[in-house]
C-alpha cells in the first residue's frame, strides 16, 4: 500500500513537471538521459526511505522488551538488529525504488513535445490517469482487506476472552523450580524439599493459597500416560488411552480456581503409605468413565518411577472442571 501510494505520488509529480521534461528532451535530452534522472531521484527517495525503516525498526527492538510481556517470545527467538537485516531492507528499498519509480519515469518520457509544451504541465496523459486510477483501486482493495482481517482478528480475541479456561490467573505469582538428581537422588528427598519450599512461601504475609504442579494450565502437553479403567475390557497395548498425567499438591485447585465438580480435593492423608488416588477431569470421567459413577472407580496408571513407567492402581476421589486446551486429563 505505501509502495502505491508513493508511486502514485510519483505520478501526480511526474505529470506535474510534464513541461519541465518537455523542455529537457527540446534541448537535447535523450529518453534515456529523463528516465535516469527520474530514476535516481526515486532511488533516492527509496534510500531515504530504507535508512528511516531501519532506524525505526531499530528503536521498536529497543523498546520491546518493555512494552511486551515476559516470555512472550521463546528464548531461542533472539530479535536484533545485524548485517542480514540490514542487507535485506537495503535490497528490498532499491528493488521498491526501481520498479514503482520506473513507472513514472516511464510515463513522463513517452509524453510527446508538442503536447506536453502546449498543456504547460497541467493536464495528465490519459494512460497516466488510468494507471493512477488503478493504483488508487489497489490500495483501496488491500485496505478494505486488512481492515476486514483485522476485525475479524479482533472479533476471535474477543470471543476467546470470554471463553471460560477453566482456571483463574488473576493475582497468581508462578515459578519454577528443578532439583539436581545428584543432591536429591530419592523421591522423599524431593518431596520433602517441596513440601518445605510450600510452607515457606504459605507463611509469607499477603499470600493466600500455594499449589505445587509439574505444568501450569496453559504450558501445553507435558507427559502422557497410558492408563486402563479396571472393569472395562483391556484395550491391545499399542491402542491404549493415554492421558495427560500431572503431580500437584492439595493446594493446586484451589490456588489455580479450578473448581471441582464431584468428589474432593487431595487432602494430607494421600501419603504414599495411603491407598493411590487421582482426580480425573470431566472430559476423561465423560468419554472413559461413561455410564457409571467416577467416584471410587479404579484406574491403572503408567505411573512415573525412577526405574521407569509402572503400572499403580489409583482411585478416582474427584472430577475437576475442565481446562481448555486439555482433553483428558488427571491428577495424582
Amino acid at each position: 500500500m505505501a509502495c502505491a501510494n508513493v508511486a502514485n505520488l510519483l505520478l501526480v509529480r511526474g505529470s506535474a513537471r510534464t513541461r519541465e521534461i518537455a523542455v529537457r528532451a527540446s534541448m537535447g535530452g535523450s529518453r534515456a538521459r529523463i528516465v535516469q534522472q527520474l530514476l535516481t531521484e526515486s532511488a533516492l527517495l527509496g534510500a531515504l526511505g530504507g535508512a528511516s525503516g531501519v532506524a525505526l525498526a531499530a528503536l521498536v527492538l529497543d523498546a520491546a522488551p518493555f512494552l511486551l510481556p515476559t516470555e512472550i517470545l521463546p528464548v531461542w527467538l533472539q530479535l536484533a538488529m545485524n548485517l542480514r537485516v540490514i542487507a535485506f531492507a537495503s535490497g528490498l528499498a532499491a528493488i521498491t525504488a526501481a520498479l514503482f519509480g520506473l513507472v513514472p519515469a516511464w510515463q513522463a518520457a513517452r509524453v510527446p513535445l508538442a503536447g506536453a509544451l502546449r498543456a504547460g504541465g497541467r493536464t495528465a496523459t490519459g494512460g497516466s490517469g488510468r494507471l493512477r486510477m488503478g493504483l488508487a483501486a489497489a490500495e483501496i482493495a488491500a485496505a478494505v482487506l486488512l481492515v476486514t482481517g483485522a476485525g475479524l482478528l479482533l472479533r476471535t480475541l474477543t470471543s476467546l476472552h470470554r471463553v471460560d479456561p477453566g482456571f483463574h490467573a488473576d493475582h497468581v505469582l508462578t515459578m519454577s523450580v528443578s532439583l539436581s538428581n545428584s543432591r536429591y537422588p530419592e523421591p522423599h528427598n524431593a518431596l520433602a524439599f517441596y513440601q518445605s519450599v510450600e510452607h515457606a512461601i504459605a507463611s509469607l504475609p499477603g499470600v493466600r493459597d500455594v499449589g505445587l504442579g509439574t505444568v501450569l494450565p496453559a504450558d501445553g502437553w507435558d507427559i502422557g500416560q497410558g492408563f486402563q479403567v479396571l472393569g472395562q475390557p483391556a484395550a491391545v497395548q499399542a491402542m491404549q488411552p493415554a492421558a495427560h498425567y500431572q503431580i500437584v499438591s492439595e493446594g493446586y485447585f484451589r490456588t489455580l480456581g479450578i473448581p471441582l465438580l464431584r468428589g474432593r480435593a487431595f487432602n494430607p492423608e494421600d501419603t504414599s503409605g495411603s491407598q493411590p488416588v487421582c482426580i480425573v477431569n470431566e472430559e476423561l470421567a465423560r468419554r472413559y468413565l461413561k455410564g457409571r459413577d467416577p467416584i471410587g472407580a479404579l484406574v491403572s496408571v503408567q505411573a512415573m518411577d525412577p526405574a521407569g513407567p509402572k503400572p499403580v492402581v489409583r482411585q478416582v476421589v474427584g472430577v475437576s472442571h475442565q481446562v481448555s486446551r486439555w482433553c483428558g486429563r488427571w491428577w495424582a
